[in-house]
């Protein structure tokens, strides 16, 4: 059901946070060990 969820909302052009942080990071807005400090590691869809 999550899933569902998760593919309905991406579909709907929602952006992550994983996502957005690294638009960030890309933008030099932050850095690759700030978004390991604060979300921790991910898995990756």
């Amino acid at each position: 059901m999550s899933n569902e969820v998760f593919e309905y909302a991406r579909s709907e052009d929602m952006i992550t946070l994983l996502d957005d942080a690294f638009d960030k990071v890309k933008s030099g807005l932050t850095t690759v060990s700030e978004i390991m400090r604060v979300l921790g590691p991910q898995s990756l869809p």
